[in-house]
């Protein structure tokens, strides 16, 4: 088994922005991305035994401005994509207490090492 949400912040980590787990306990310095594991299930097995897990994660992009919400979200689909992640979607999320919201979901496959 894989730890995906490690893998996405693996990724994260090479943007120059606050990144955090699953949701920002705070707002006062943004921007900020937050990543969690949305599913992850076996995408192959051999033997019985799983040797390739596939995960979901979705990162969210915190802003002040749509302009600058929209461009972390482009960068932050290119260092996922850097990461070996599959951009499945994205979609501006409602304005709520004068912050902007982005929504991304990506997809990946990891051999587990430990099966080969």
């Amino acid at each position: 088994m894989v730890d995906f949400n490690a893998e996405a912040e693996k990724a994260l980590s090479a943007l120059p922005y606050t990144v955090c787990f699953y949701y920002p306990e705070r707002f006062n310095k943004l921007p900020v991305i937050s990543f969690y594991n949305l599913s992850e299930r076996g995408a192959f097995a051999c033997d019985d035994t799983e040797t390739v897990s596939r995960g979901w994660v979705q990162t969210d992009v915190w802003a002040k401005e749509p302009a600058e919400c929209g461009r972390i979200a482009a960068e932050t689909a290119e260092a996922m994509a850097a990461g070996g992640w599959i951009r499945e979607m994205s979609m501006d999320m409602p304005k709520t207490n004068g912050i902007y919201h982005r929504t991304l979901r990506f997809v990946k496959d990891c051999i587990n090492n430990n099966n080969i």
